[in-house]
């Protein structure tokens, strides 16, 4: 488990993925987008992302 830090002037988390990797990534109109690499080894305040993502998931098989 990891904890998310907020860094100053930022209050709320909008997305976050708790499960298999990789995460796959879609935007809300059903394009593909890139997610930025996981894998710190420490917690932190978290990367911004290039693109709106509507969902989160991991492809099964």
């Amino acid at each position: 488990m990891r904890a998310h830090r907020f860094l100053k002037g930022e209050d709320a988390l909008h997305l976050a993925w708790v499960g298999r990797s990789p995460a796959l990534a879609v935007g809300t109109d059903g394009s593909a987008r890139t997610l930025p690499d996981g894998g710190a080894k420490r917690d932190g305040s978290g990367q911004p992302l290039d693109a709106v993502v509507g969902s989160i998931g991991y492809k099964i098989g």
